[in-house]
C-alpha cells in the first residue's frame, strides 16, 4: 500500500460516514513548507447527528493545494465525502478527487482535488459559564 492509499484507508478508518453534518467550513490560504509556496487550504468540520447542542466530537478534514471547486453543500442534509487516491495518474499535484454525497448517494457539488488531506476526530470544549 503507497502513502496515498494509506492516507484514504486511514480516512476510511475513521468512518466518516458516521459524521454526517457540515459544522463548518473555512477556505484560506497558508504558506506550505512541502513545497514552499503558498497554497489555498479547504478545512471542513462534520458533527455526528442533528443535536448540535450535544456535540462531543467533530470529524475535521483540512485539504491541502486544493483546486477550484463549487462550495454548494447544504449543512442540514446528512453529507458523505468520498476520497479517491490518483497517485497514478496526478493531475498538476493533484494526488485526491474528492466528492460529496447526500444520503442517497446523490453528488452534492462538484468534484475538488487535492494535494494532500489530513483527517482527525477532534474533542470538543464546552465553554462553561
Amino acid at each position: 500500500m503507497n502513502e496515498y492509499e494509506k492516507a484514504v484507508a486511514d480516512y476510511k478508518a475513521l468512518k466518516p460516514e458516521t459524521f454526517p453534518f457540515l459544522l463548518k467550513i473555512l477556505l484560506h490560504e497558508q504558506y506550505s513548507f512541502d513545497i514552499f509556496e503558498m497554497e489555498p487550504v479547504l478545512e471542513l468540520w462534520f458533527y455526528a447527528d442533528n443535536k448540535i447542542d450535544a456535540l462531543k466530537h467533530v470529524l475535521h478534514v483540512s485539504c491541502y493545494g486544493v483546486s477550484s471547486t463549487e462550495l454548494g453543500i447544504s449543512s442540514i442534509q446528512p453529507l458523505h465525502l468520498e476520497i479517491r487516491s490518483l497517485h497514478e495518474w496526478h493531475w498538476e499535484d493533484r494526488y485526491f478527487e474528492i466528492q460529496s454525497f447526500n444520503d442517497k448517494g446523490i453528488l452534492q457539488a462538484g468534484d475538488f482535488y487535492c494535494r494532500r488531506f489530513v483527517a482527525k476526530i477532534e474533542n470538543v470544549e464546552k465553554e462553561h459559564n
